[in-house]
């Protein structure tokens, strides 16, 4: 199975450290090319999740259409970030089975992860 992480924080690095475990091809996402060449260089997130090491079969892109190639797309993205996240990327998350795994509201909508992720699928 393709699954990829969104959000190459504590959380979504530690999720996708831990799916590569298994049979699954799993891809990380970052934002940020230059953190994501980073993460590349150093097999590691060293800012947000020192000394646990990325395995070998761990990919990680900043090309956000790559990463939602797959068969599951967990986000793990600050819930502030979510929905601008969405409206912006809503091509390449259409017909995907999107998971949230994040927490909160949106302070200006009102609207938690699952509810701004609807529009989205």
């Amino acid at each position: 199975m393709k699954i990829s992480v969104l959000g190459s924080g504590a959380f979504g690095t530690a999720l996708a450290i831990s799916l590569s475990t298994g049979d699954n091809s799993i891809t990380l996402w970052g934002r940020n090319p230059k953190q994501v060449i980073a993460f590349s260089q150093d097999r590691e997130n060293k800012d947000r999740l020192p000394n646990c090491p990325f395995p070998t079969s761990l990919c990680v892109t900043s090309d956000l259409e790559l990463a939602c190639d797959a068969d599951a797309i967990l986000i793990a993205v600050p819930t502030q970030s979510l929905r601008k996240l969405v409206e912006e990327n809503h091509k390449y998350l259409q017909r995907k089975t999107l998971i949230a795994c994040c927490k909160g509201f949106d302070m200006e909508t009102g609207k938690g992860p699952v509810d701004m992720l609807k529009n989205a699928s």
